[in-house]
């Protein structure tokens, strides 16, 4: 995968404030009524602030906790240490910086007959514009998920205080409701303030050099550049976190060894969260990392297990690296398949099991497959690749097509952070070998019962797609109508997108020749349904304004292939005027032209949910244009019929 892939994205919102890229702003989960329950007769606390009483004095703790917040890319993690204020009062104590959203304010507790103390669940955290919050504790009971007063356990001689075992806390809308903005998993007080760690730095008038890292993390290959630099015995690295890109660790050099201390510091990562450099061994306990190191050559590899953590140890780690080897000389791609000039291709249809993470679902794709004498190319196996082709040999009594183990098809990115991948098959004992497809050349039939993969690495398996029962077929082109596209989601706040549906179908699933389909994005704005123009002006990466989008068409960052994300970049005032947003296909194959129902997506519940007020405008096109009653955009009526113009109705006679 990309290099330095996260392993947790996540960053801290400010409530008001600018949203970080990685996190939207502050959204409920709701768990469900069907996973969680109240306590019977359960007293929640609710009421007012928790306030120190007069003249109880505070102390720094250094408090320590794993929490999660809820955002569109689900629950991530915001944990990690800082310093907060704990009060003692006879048999009360007051803790603070539990909330995610509120972390000056306090919860109270009181002593029980264990010396720990219980807190009522329910008390308010805070108030502002989107309403009160509460701390809500959290367990499970027989029927599921279950709102109770949560305990801390207190250490008297060390004075710490850990939320104890079975418990977990929910910062949530209401003082008895399971849904969560944010879940604390673990969390734990400790006396003193929390002193940040020092930095390493480059001894002064010592130069590094750049040398070639890469390395795997459980997404695939990591690739990317480094800083090496030599002092003395000391050897200094920089560029492991993609966080902290400038941080430095140190290490010593003993003959063919370098050893670098695990637990070393390496700053305030996403402008919050304390990240540091750990080291481990094959059953993850955490040692210092040992590189062997070869000063001719110019290399350093480990097999250590290297992370990017919250803490000294592995809790909550970031960023990953396995097997890494650090190179002086940069290492070089292997070829990619040439294809022959003027290679005739027909688009087939793959389809396969795909194995996501240990869940299996349909899987269905569409490729280039062209035939040269024995050699056989295949273009587009890889969905986020399209470009890649693989080169196979067709047997001689033409039954099978073999392609080579772990064939390279190619990089995505940019120097030095590429994505590489490789088109293979592996044996039953892991080794990554050959692809052979049983080829029916009167049924334009491609299959193999082996387990395919897209794989990400040069020497191992890290798939990017791990597919089994592979069956590509041939297309035949004909005259068809698509079935109708959906939205799937709009999402708004900090930012609009919609991700729409697009079957490459017709009607009754039969697949259609995707080079010949596109899609247009429409919207109703004043009761008029029309077509949304994307423009070079609102997506400067277009060549050119386009009211029609290739299926097989993306524009960077903007535009996702076959309409599974567009960005919407046309700006909130004129985004607020549209009461529907919605999609059609269109499709001309079998030399006719045929056009799908429009699939709607019904934005005015939206508007109401984000307490957004609806705007409505005339539609005035700057251009003086004319469009159809379907929203199709024409220089001027070229038939009679019923237009829009200027935002209204025209009967052209």
């Amino acid at each position: 995968m990309a290099a330095f892939l996260a392993m947790v994205a996540f960053a801290q919102v400010p409530r008001g404030g600018a949203v970080p890229k990685s996190v939207t702003a502050k959204k409920l989960f709701h768990l469900g009524a069907t996973t969680s329950a109240r306590a019977p007769q359960l007293q929640t606390a609710g009421g007012e602030l928790v306030t120190l009483p007069e003249g109880v004095s505070t102390e720094d703790y250094t408090m320590t906790i794993d929490q999660e917040a809820y955002s569109e890319y689900g629950w991530q993690s915001v944990g990690g240490k800082r310093t907060v204020q704990v009060a003692f009062d006879g048999d009360d104590v007051y803790l603070q910086g539990l909330a995610y959203w509120f972390r000056d304010n306090y919860v109270k507790g009181t002593k029980n007959a264990d010396g720990n103390y219980v807190f009522k669940t329910g008390q308010l955290i805070g108030s502002d514009a989107d309403g009160d919050e509460f701390i809500n504790g959290m367990t499970y009971g027989e029927e599921g998920l279950v709102i109770c007063d949560y305990v801390f356990d207190f250490d008297a001689e060390a004075r710490t205080l850990t939320l104890a075992y079975g418990y977990f806390l929910a910062e949530s809308d209401a003082p008895d409701s399971p849904d969560a903005y944010t879940q604390i998993y673990s969390v734990n007080y400790k006396p003193g303030a929390y002193v940040v760690p020092d930095l390493v730095t480059l001894p002064e008038g010592v130069e590094s050099q750049t040398w070639y890292l890469s390395a795997y993390n459980d997404y695939g290959g990591v690739n990317g550049e480094v800083q090496v630099a030599f002092h003395g015995n000391d050897i200094y690295l920089q560029g492991l976190s993609s966080a902290l890109p400038e941080a430095w660790i140190k290490g010593s050099v003993d003959g063919n060894t370098a050893t670098f201390a695990t637990g070393q510091y390496l700053g305030l990562g996403y402008g919050a969260y304390d990240m540091f450099f750990v080291g481990a061994d094959g059953d993850y306990n955490v040692k210092d990392v040992v590189f062997n190191y070869d000063a001719e050559g110019g290399s350093l590899k480990t097999a250590d297990y290297i992370v990017v953590s919250q803490d000294e140890t592995l809790s909550y780690f970031y960023e990953s690296y396995m097997d890494t080897e650090i190179t002086r000389e940069k290492p070089a791609l292997p070829e990619t398949v040439t294809v022959p000039d003027g290679l005739q291709t027909n688009e087939w249809l793959f389809e396969a099991t795909r194995d996501n993470y240990g869940t299996t679902e349909p899987y269905v794709n569409h490729v280039q497959v062209g035939f040269d004498g024995q050699d056989v190319y295949i273009q587009g196996l890889a969905e986020s690749f399209t470009t890649g082709w693989v080169k196979g040999s067709l047997s001689e009594d033409g039954k099978t097509v073999t392609f080579p183990a772990n064939q390279f098809m190619g990089v995505t990115g940019e120097e030095p952070y590429i994505d590489e991948y490789y088109f293979t098959s592996v044996d039953g004992e892991g080794n990554l070998t050959g692809v052979v497809l049983d080829y029916d050349a009167a049924a334009g039939r491609l299959s193999t019962t082996q387990p395919v993969y897209i794989n990400s690495t040069r020497t191992r398996l890290y798939p990017f797609f791990a597919f089994t029962d592979v069956v590509m077929t041939m297309k035949t082109e004909t005259a068809d109508t698509p079935a109708t596209p959906s939205v799937e989601s709009f999402y708004g706040g900090w930012s609009y997108s919609v991700r729409f549906d697009i079957p490459a179908t017709n009607a009754e699933g039969k697949s259609l020749i995707t080079s010949k389909l596109s899609y247009q994005v429409m919207v109703e704005k004043d009761g008029v349904e029309q077509v949304l123009p994307l423009t070079v002006a609102c997506y400067p990466m277009l060549e050119q304004d386009m009211e029609e989008v290739p299926y097989n068409f993306e524009a960077k960052w903007d535009i996702l292939l076959h309409g599974k994300m567009i960005n919407l970049n046309q700006g909130e005032e004129e985004i607020k005027t549209w009461s529907k947003i919605g999609v059609r296909s269109i499709y001309r194959g079998g030399g006719e032209e045929h056009t799908s129902a429009i699939g709607w997506y019904d934005l005015e519940p939206f508007w109401q949910e984000m307490g957004i007020e609806q705007t409505t405008t005339a539609v005035e096109p700057a251009d003086d244009a004319w469009y159809t009653v379907t929203g199709v955009r024409v220089a001027k009526p070229a038939a009679a019929g019923l237009y829009i113009h200027k935002g209204r109705k025209v009967v052209v006679r």
